[in-house]
């Protein structure tokens, strides 16, 4: 097969894929529509982000994504989760699209006090750097939901709510007797943070002596930089370069295996973390070397090597492998989602 016949037959699969994500979709809502069931959606979209969406079909993919979840907002968790999967492999994401998304789904929940939908909103905002307008800041702004208000602290100190604001009706709520109510989290992490000006040598806080310990230790119940999706990037890369490593590079420099992986498998990541995976990845070659050495070989602690993905036609395996499966699997080998046969039970 020549060139010219290897682009012809992409794009065919591109043109199908195109279709199919579109009937996939519309069947998952009609069935959702007509049904009282829980879950339905959830289980496509957990079904479908087993299909690796070729980067052409990736607009109407993220489209359609977002608007499940204005089918069932239940479904938040797995859409942001499968959005940030496609953004560490490269892949376009329409901020503009996600910003009026996100802006629009808080605006719609904060009043009616859908904090599930409202913290998650938030929560993808930070990891995203959205901004959030001025209208939907000033909603905020008079929540009196602990992690929410947390959330929009974290945004605000990264510069991402837009317009004049004003803080007073937070301060209200941080008063000394807050410490032992349901307001404690958020006058807590107000003085871990010095935000609105508290501090962290309150002496209503050195008084108790609990939580004097957790300020002295600077413990934090909110981790906006968390993130499961970037957690298993980590992993599936160090685990990818250990393979290439063991197989046929090992004449490399660490650096220049991270290189060709990360080109191999398009990953989009930024430059502290690749110094960071770097080191790391020095750190396991370096026990792989040891322990060939001493003639007792040893797994990478920790590591795993990549498990063969699974033929495109089945569902092998729990969710909770699909990250694994989707970040060491070649995104240019996308699958055609028609002989995509479900053996799992929904």
């Amino acid at each position: 097969m020549n060139l010219e016949e290897i682009k012809k037959d992409k794009g065919k699969s591109i043109n199908l894929q195109h279709t199919d994500i579109k009937e996939f979709f519309s069947t998952a809502f009609k069935y959702k529509i007509q049904s009282a069931e829980k879950g339905i959606l959830n289980y496509a979209v957990k079904v479908l982000r087993r299909v690796v969406v070729y980067r052409e079909n990736w607009d109407i993919f993220e489209s359609l994504l977002l608007q499940s979840i204005l089918v069932d907002s239940s479904i938040i968790p797995t859409v942001f989760e499968t959005i940030e999967g496609y953004k560490y492999r490269g892949y376009p994401l329409n901020t503009e699209r996600i910003k009026d998304f996100i802006n629009v789904l808080i605006k719609d929940n904060v009043e009616l006090r859908n904090e599930f939908e409202v913290s998650w909103a938030l929560s993808f905002a930070v990891k995203l750097d959205i901004t959030i307008e001025e209208d939907i800041s000033k909603l905020l702004l008079r929540n009196d939901n602990a992690i929410i208000n947390i959330l929009v602290m974290i945004l605000n100190s990264k510069n991402l709510l837009k317009g004049d604001l004003d803080f007073s009706y937070y301060e209200t709520l941080l008063t000394e007797e807050s410490l032992y109510d349901s307001n404690w989290l958020f006058y807590y992490e107000c003085c871990l943070h010095g935000w609105l000006g508290k501090r962290k040598d309150n002496q209503h806080f050195k008084d108790d002596k609990f939580f004097e310990q957790l300020l002295n230790n600077n413990v934090s119940f909110v981790n906006p930089t968390y993130s499961k999706v970037l957690e298993e990037i980590k992993k599936s890369i160090i685990s990818l370069c250990l393979k290439h490593y063991k197989t046929n590079m090992k004449t490399l420099e660490p650096e220049d295996i991270m290189s060709k992986v990360i080109e191999e498998y398009s990953f989009s990541i930024e430059g502290d973390l690749i110094e960071e995976l770097n080191i790391e990845l020095v750190n396991e070659i370096n026990k792989i070397n040891t322990s060939e050495a001493t003639e007792e070989p040893e797994e990478a602690e920790g590591m795993e090597e990549p498990e063969e993905v699974p033929k495109e036609n089945k569902v092998q395996g729990r969710d909770n492998n699909w990250l694994f499966n989707f970040l060491t699997t070649n995104v240019n080998k996308a699958s055609n989602i028609r002989r995509y046969e479900i053996e799992e039970e929904y």
